[in-house]
């Protein structure tokens, strides 16, 4: 089983502040699904923390809620056995900066779903884009090869991090 830790920020909860385990933490997950609740305590779960998750080698998908707008940096950063995300429509920022994408370092990562509401981002091929195609923000790293073609402009920190590139 899983826990996490939680901080309520003007009425609205972000799951992972402070890790993932202390006499806060709250049951998430069992047999390696993180399904994160649309509800803490009442609250309203809006983002997942930096480095919320990090390490934990327990995860193996993560399927987040409608209603969460935000996944922080880092947040599954070294998830060695995560092979599965779900990302909802909800979802406007996900931060990225030198310190990592929030999937780096995720050896097991097959793909990345994205709802096809979401009005920001989307995947393709398990391959996480911005909504427009033309930012690649992760390419999953059990991939061997991608072809990157127009309109993709911007590739993001953390991108093929992780990678063993055979082809690009």
């Amino acid at each position: 089983e899983i826990a996490w830790t939680f901080i309520i920020k003007n009425g609205e909860a972000w799951v992972g502040e402070g890790g993932y385990s202390s006499e806060r933490a709250v049951p998430i997950s069992t047999g390696g699904q993180l399904v994160i609740p649309s509800y803490v305590r009442g609250y309203p779960v809006v983002g997942i923390s930096d480095f919320a998750f990090h390490s934990c080698s327990q995860i193996e998908s993560v399927l987040i809620p409608e209603g969460v707008r935000t996944i922080g940096d880092a947040a599954f950063i070294g998830c060695k056995r995560l092979q599965k995300v779900y990302i909802p429509s909800t979802v406007r920022e996900i931060i990225i900066s030198a310190e990592g994408n929030p999937f780096a370092s995720c050896s097991a990562l097959e793909a990345i779903e994205v709802s096809s509401d979401n009005t920001v981002y989307k995947s393709e091929d398990g391959v996480l884009y911005t909504k427009s195609g033309d930012g690649v923000l992760k390419v999953p790293e059990t991939r061997k090869s991608i072809k990157i073609t127009e309109p993709v402009e911007t590739v993001f920190c953390g991108t093929f991090h992780g990678w063993c590139l055979e082809k690009i």
